[in-house]
């Protein structure tokens, strides 16, 4: 990580240490959204929209001169004030410093334990956006190609020929949770997924897939093996590139996410 990127992230701490509550906090982090670079409306379409996020989030980033800048915007205040944070840490900084960017200010200023668990799942959405267009600028020296404006509703980041050949994230997504069906507890007879243990599935435009789950009990004895075979099945849909699971306990996993099904089965209606 580079010094700028960690000062700056030193001045956020800072900032937020001056409020003895999260009342003010969320007040100053709405307040840091009014300085956003704001995404022009001509590019709030699906092509720039970040999948993922509970509100809507649209993201164009840019290269110039070897450095990377960002535009952004949000229906919801508070999660335009956090994109505005990210932007602010990584804005002009080159693709391998935002792509290897530590990010550890969000935990410092407790942003990661006081979001509630969807605005916390579209915070990584955000980040795991970045970090793929600047991988793919370090790599290459240049931005995955996007569509033109009001060309297609594809996915930022997918090059002509993926869309070509059909690649659809939401088709993908499906998939990806009819194969997370197949994978059960081994003292429950019922799958991960109807068992309400999926918490999301996430598929980014280089087709790679991030899950984030939970285990009915943290020390559940599948801990050791849950986790490894859906990432396992979920790796080898066709199509995904990559797979990787996020274990959380945060929200606590009850009885109430089981689908109808599930809970039928288990006698709970």
């Amino acid at each position: 990580m580079t010094a700028e990127i960690s000062d700056r992230g030193a001045e956020i701490v800072e900032e937020f240490s001056l409020f003895d509550d999260w009342l003010g906090r969320y007040e100053y982090l709405i307040e840091l959204g009014k300085s956003l670079p704001l995404i022009d409306d001509t590019h709030k379409t699906d092509s720039f929209r970040i999948r993922g996020c509970q509100s809507q989030v649209w993201l164009k980033p840019e290269l110039t001169d070897g450095r990377m800048f960002f535009k952004a915007d949000s229906d919801a205040l508070i999660t335009k004030g956090l994109i505005a944070l990210l932007v602010r840490v990584l804005d002009g900084q080159s693709p391998e410093a935002v792509a290897d960017a530590d990010l550890a200010f969000l935990d410092d200023i407790g942003m990661n334990e006081h979001l509630s668990p969807t605005r916390k799942n579209g915070l990584s959405a955000m980040i795991d956006r970045i970090r793929t267009f600047a991988s793919a600028a370090a790599a290459t020296g240049h931005l995955p190609d996007t569509p033109a404006d009001g060309e297609n509703d594809t996915e930022a980041g997918e090059s002509d020929a993926s869309a070509a050949d059909g690649f659809d994230a939401d088709t993908m997504r499906d998939n990806v949770i009819e194969a997370l069906k197949l994978v059960y507890d081994p003292e429950i007879p019922v799958n991960v997924f109807d068992l309400g243990l999926i918490y999301d599935v996430l598929v980014f435009p280089d087709r790679s897939v991030k899950i984030v789950m939970t285990l009915t009990t943290p020390n559940c004895p599948a801990a050791g093996i849950l986790p490894a075979q859906v990432e396992t099945r979920a790796a080898n849909v066709s199509g995904v590139s990559e797979a990787r699971v996020e274990l959380t306990f945060d929200p606590p996993y009850t009885p109430d996410r089981m689908s109808e099904a599930a809970k039928l089965e288990l006698g709970f209606m």
